[in-house]
């Protein structure tokens, strides 16, 4: 029982560490020159397992100053925990 303790007790320490490498978001009243893409063709749907969505970005080459320009298709899916 005491090694199922340190098991779960490392489990959350790592957990919490990994998490705080996450970068933060900066919200456009504290940082003015982040970059917004409108999405396009946005679909979503949820059923008993989890929800799903579909999307598209593009930006043209020189949106900002050095990036390249991209054209996807984001397709993001959430399970929630059991």
């Amino acid at each position: 029982m005491r090694t199922d303790f340190l098991a779960a007790l490392l489990a959350t320490a790592a957990t919490y560490t990994s998490a705080s490498a996450i970068p933060q978001h900066q919200s456009r009243n504290t940082c003015l020159n982040i970059p917004t893409f409108q999405a396009t063709d946005y679909n979503w749907g949820c059923s008993p397992g989890g929800c799903a969505s579909n999307f598209k970005l593009a930006a043209a080459a020189g949106d900002r100053e050095g990036a390249p320009g991209f054209n996807v298709q984001c397709s993001p899916i959430f399970i929630p925990a059991a």
